[in-house]
Order: structure tokens, then C-alpha cells, then sequence
């Protein structure tokens, strides 16, 4: 994908050159399904921009408003790991409001976050932020099976997990239905 990686493309909203190859061609088309049901795991903290990232904290989705997020732009805080003060040991201890020179009302803002910050499970150790489907049983990392199991499940109702054998009789050429099979089955040609 041109030297970039999967966060490169999620943060631009669209997915390298039009041109290129068959597969690539057909690869664009489903690009804004693609984008859409990505999500950052928190996990420990390294990678996730401020405003730019929407992630799974838990079971909820944190975003600070406008006014705070403004704030913390100002003060050079663009990604979260800047605003944890210190560790005590593996946990993180979020910034304090006087150490910021927060407004009451943005501080309140502050309060509720850090909150639910703490309930996240943030940890020292754990691997770097990583993005993950947000689709229904989809494996924890990106993988284009599960892309193509979820996209045959929106067009066919309870759809099976097997290859569909009317991918097999399509009028498109043999070796992309041949592809679509090897990407079904996680396989690869080496």
C-alpha cells in the first residue's frame, strides 16, 4: 500500500492511488466500508491522536468536546499519553486539573474523561494501540476475511460461513474468484 500503514490510510479516509492492480481496483471500491468499521484499541497508550482517533475505552467511546479538545491543542497534549502526569507502577496517573490550568467548566469536562480513562485497563506493559474491527464476531486483528465474511453477510441473510458455491459460476475472470476463495480461507500463495 505505497509505504503506509493501515492508521495512515484510517486518518486520511481514503485508501492510496487509484490505479493499480485488478485486485487493488477492486480493493477501492469497498474502501469506505473498509475504514468505517475500524477502531482503535486502547492498550498502552502510544499511538492514538486526541480528536483524531475515536477508540473503544472499555465498552465506551471517549472524545473530549470542541472547547477541551481546543485546550488541550494549545498546551501541546495531541496524543494521550501526554496527559498521564507519572506511573505508579504499571497504572497510569492522569494529569490533575491545577497541574493544567483548566477552567471549572473544562475541568468538569476533564473529570468525566479521566474517569473513564482509569476504567480502561491501561497498562505500562501491554503491546502498542492497535486497530481492531468493530464488526459483529470479527477476529480481534485486521484481516480481509473477515471483511469479505461481513460484506457477503449484508447482501445475503444468514449467510454461511462457507465460500458460497455461486461465487464459483460468476462471469468474472477465474483468477479473482479463485482470490476471493484463497482470502476466505486466510490462505496465501508462498
Amino acid at each position: 500500500m505505497g509505504g503506509k500503514d493501515v492508521a495512515h490510510w484510517y486518518r486520511l479516509g481514503r485508501i492510496g492511488s487509484k490505479y493499480g492492480s485488478a485486485i487493488w481496483l477492486c480493493f477501492r471500491k469497498i474502501e469506505h466500508y473498509f475504514l468505517k468499521n475500524l477502531i482503535w484499541s486502547f492498550q498502552s497508550d502510544s499511538r492514538i491522536i486526541i480528536g483524531i482517533d475515536p477508540f473503544i475505552c472499555g465498552h465506551e467511546k471517549i472524545s473530549p468536546p470542541e472547547r477541551l479538545l481546543s485546550f488541550f491543542h494549545r498546551k501541546g497534549f495531541f496524543t494521550w499519553d501526554k496527559l498521564i502526569a507519572t506511573w505508579q507502577g504499571p497504572i497510569p496517573l492522569w494529569k490533575e486539573v491545577d497541574s493544567m490550568g483548566m477552567s471549572e467548566s473544562l475541568a468538569r469536562h476533564w473529570n468525566i474523561i479521566r474517569d473513564g480513562l482509569r476504567s480502561c485497563g491501561l497498562h505500562r506493559s501491554l503491546p502498542e494501540d492497535v486497530l481492531i474491527w468493530k464488526v459483529p464476531n470479527a477476529s480481534a486483528q485486521v484481516c480481509v476475511k473477515d471483511i469479505y465474511i461481513n460484506l457477503i453477510g449484508l447482501k445475503i441473510q444468514h449467510a454461511s460461513p462457507t465460500f458460497p458455491s455461486i461465487f464459483w459460476k460468476t462471469r468474472c475472470p477465474l483468477k479473482l474468484t479463485y482470490f476471493a476463495w484463497l482470502v476466505f480461507h486466510n490462505k496465501n500463495l508462498s
